[in-house]
């Protein structure tokens, strides 16, 4: 136990007041003191305190401490810490072991450190430190976080590095495997698609799906979001780099963003529904993953696996982009697909010259070697005003005339192939 963590636990304690300060436009916390037995509050009071400067500060270090203390947190985002540290005083606060009850239910202007019953601060540091250790570890647990992929369908095949499992709905074995690893699946009836919980009638409403993906997870639900949310950014731009000849056709229907969070054997909860995010454009046609397609994007993870971390960086962010460039359109998708490019192969004050060194490394690099610089040129225009639409650019017309395609779709269509093909380019020309 780390005593600068609890000399700070204490320091936080008294920047705590049961009364607003003189003069001061700070909102209190209110909340529901006590811990949550599993069908309510204990006790059921109702309180209200104010942190007065300072208490951010104190927090912030201790979640930094923390994440040097206890490897369990270092994925943990400093704001997750944070919640669970307030959320732990709260439910602590009327332990009648360790504070005065009276005198933080009578609002008496006191701070929590003067409500201790304890002579001793160490006494009540101490007590804190380890209320919190045992919450935040309650709640980084193994979690699986399942997806679904309208429009899609395909053999189930997993990706071990990244702990995803593309599944077939009809496909028991990887649901059997999944259960055997301590994960909490019967609860997910993915046949029909519904949760069997009453208060969680249907993960997709109206959807039609042939595919789930599930993603395993480590944190609290939160951090696993976020996990999941990174991980199926890469996942989906690799299937669509090692799938896609041509630019395919979005409809009106609204993408999926539903997901539901299931948990391990050795935690008391139950699944939980919630939005993830668009990772994947409902598209007109079904994409079918035939073996030789699931084969590339084994073989992407694999190579992108050997590559230096710097290397992985740059791959994971530039799948990260192109993502975020598919799910949107016209400027936006074109400004996110040079953001792809430039996260690939991009260096700092030599961008263009670094990208277009790359080029000669793709199959059919003649085209790209010629497109290039005209879509650069676009690129300029967007990002510093020059035009509000890609149609707006002055060479639009020539250079629809001279290739005969939109400026979008050969963005498109070279950020897909650099992402392909990233692994291979950065493994003989890493950018230094």
């Amino acid at each position: 136990m780390s005593s600068k963590i609890v000399r700070k636990l204490i320091e936080v304690t008294k920047l705590i007041t049961s009364k607003a300060p003189n003069n001061s436009e700070i909102y209190p916390a209110q909340f529901v003191a006590g811990k949550n037995n599993g069908v309510g509050f204990a006790g059921e009071t109702i309180l209200s305190w104010w942190e007065i400067e300072g208490a951010d500060r104190v927090l912030d270090e201790i979640s930094d401490m923390l994440k040097q203390e206890h490897t369990f947190l270092a994925s943990n985002h400093r704001t997750t810490i944070i919640k669970s540290i307030r959320q732990t005083f709260q439910e602590v606060c009327l332990d009648p072991q360790i504070f005065d009850r009276r005198m933080i239910t009578r609002a008496s202007g006191a701070s929590l450190f003067e409500s201790r019953l304890s002579s001793n601060p160490q006494e009540m540091g101490k007590y804190l430190y380890r209320e919190i250790i045992c919450s935040l570890k309650n709640k980084s647990q193994k979690k699986l976080v399942a997806y679904t992929a309208p429009r899609i369908t395909g053999t189930s095949f997993s990706v071990a590095s990244d702990g995803i499992h593309f599944i077939k709905k009809d496909d028991d074995k990887i649901w059997i495997e999944l259960r055997a690893l301590g994960y909490i699946v019967d609860e997910l009836n993915p046949k029909e698609d519904h949760l069997k919980l009453p208060r969680l009638p249907s993960l997709l409403m109206d959807k039609d799906y042939q595919c789930f993906c599930v993603v395993e997870t480590v944190g609290t639900d939160e951090e696993c979001k976020i996990q999941a949310n990174i991980k199926l950014r890469r996942f989906f731009s690799v299937i669509l780099a090692n799938s896609l000849p041509c630019m395919r056709t979005k409809v009106g229907e609204i993408p999926s963003s539903a997901c539901v969070i299931l948990p391990h054997q050795n935690q008391r909860m139950s699944p939980i529904r919630g939005s993830l995010g668009i990772f994947y454009p409902f598209y007109g046609d079904e994409l079918q993953l035939s073996v030789e397609k699931i084969g590339l994007v084994k073989t992407w993870y694999r190579k992108r696996n050997s590559l230096e971390k710097a290397d992985r960086d740059r791959l994971d962010k530039g799948a990260h982009f192109l993502n975020q460039a598919i799910n949107l359109s016209g400027v936006d998708a074109f400004i996110y697909y040079f953001i792809c490019l430039d996260a690939l192969f991009g260096k700092s004050r030599a961008v263009y010259e670094s990208i277009e060194s790359r080029l000669p490394c793709l199959s059919e690099p003649n085209q790209w070697i010629e497109k290039f610089p005209k879509l650069y040129n676009l690129r300029n225009e967007l990002i510093h005003g020059g035009s509000r639409l890609i149609e707006e650019w002055k060479d639009y017309n020539s250079y629809h005339r001279h290739f005969k395609t939109e400026p979008i779709q050969d963005i498109e269509k070279l950020a897909f192939a650099c992402l392909s093909q990233a692994p291979d380019i950065l493994k003989q020309y890493p950018v230094n």
